[in-house]
């Protein structure tokens, strides 16, 4: 309740969406609805003391470098992939490889692949930023499902069920 959340045309951004910690402000581009869960990460992350920076969170952002570096490297030499992530620009390695992105992506796939959620609020683009992997995905079940209780909650149903 403390976060405003604005739909608004973000073209001078050049971005999706936005969090703006400073100002607790949570901008989607009406254009983009698929950008709020990802910006929504992006909020928890800041708002609960730096998620993506505790040990806890160490094991999803080591399986998601190693699946996405495994990714790039088995692309072409001269790909748009390898020209991404090896370029000058913003959008480069070091800018995926960031632990706050890597929560938020993490975060994605963790609503799309494994809780199965489809909306036009989230919809990762199925890019190399989003790699395959069972390691990866098995490590933010557990990270995600511990975060948001839903590993208590599977508990009471099998109790309950018995």
């Amino acid at each position: 309740e403390d976060v405003a959340l604005r739909f608004r045309k973000l073209g001078n951004y050049k971005a999706a969406g936005l969090y703006f910690p400073d100002i607790h402000c949570l901008c989607v581009d009406l254009r983009f609805p698929s950008s709020m869960c990802h910006e929504y990460f992006h909020m928890m992350d800041f708002v609960q003391g730096s998620l993506s920076r505790m040990n806890s969170f160490s094991e999803c952002e080591s399986c998601y470098t190693k699946a996405i570096e495994e990714y790039v490297n088995s692309t072409e030499e001269g790909s748009g992939i390898r020209s991404t992530w090896f370029g000058n620009t913003k959008y480069n390695k070091d800018y995926y490889l960031m632990p706050t992105e890597i929560f938020a992506r993490c975060g994605e796939i963790y609503l799309t692949r494994i809780r199965g959620v489809k909306n036009s609020l989230c919809k990762p683009d199925g890019g190399f930023a989003y790699p395959q992997s069972d390691e990866l995905d098995a490590a933010i079940k557990r990270y995600y499902d511990r975060l948001l209780g839903f590993e208590e909650t599977e508990k009471c149903a099998v109790v309950q069920s018995c």
